[in-house]
């Protein structure tokens, strides 16, 4: 049996806790050897890849954010010259709608000159109609009136005066 308690605590003090001999020097050198050979071997390629890969992801960070920038200034620059041209096409509509209104009212102004150039030509042919039919009425007013005058007298009136 093994003795348990008190009595192995004893054994343990006896003993050193941390004892040195041949056998842990070889090990410390041959995991010294190990390291530096793993350093060359393993470690630096691999801390260099890993460098690498960080500066290539920083540089296509950069890459981005520059293409992102570039991107918006393209866009403002557009967007810019969008409003430009939405402006110039509504001067133009603007202009357009001016000339166009001008042409109506030179087309109306020269209808309307038309119109009453018409008006007064039918108005002094209807004057110049209406005077020759009073001329012409005139003269014949005299037939008529001898006429009718007969036709209600039954009897014959000249122009001279009544018949006895």
């Amino acid at each position: 049996m093994i003795p348990a308690g008190p009595e192995m605590a004893v054994n343990k003090a006896s003993v050193s806790v941390l004892d040195i001999d041949p056998t842990m020097l070889i090990q410390m050198v041959l995991f010294f050897i190990a390291f530096l050979v793993l350093k060359k071997i393993l470690f630096k390629p691999v801390l260099a890849v890993l460098e690498e890969r960080r500066q290539r992801t920083s540089k296509m960070r950069e890459e981005a954010e520059d293409l992102r920038a570039e991107a918006s200034d393209t866009l403002a620059d557009y967007e810019r010259r969008l409003e430009e041209v939405r402006a110039e096409a509504n001067a133009e509509k603007q202009k357009m709608k001016a000339a166009a209104w001008d042409a109506e009212q030179k087309m109306l102004a020269n209808v309307s000159s038309q119109a009453a150039d018409m008006v007064e030509k039918s108005r002094q042919e209807i004057e110049k109609d209406t005077e020759k039919l009073k001329s012409e009425l005139t003269k014949e007013i005299d037939t008529y009136a001898y006429s009718i005058a007969s036709r209600i007298l039954e009897r014959d009136v000249g122009k001279e005066g009544p018949k006895q």
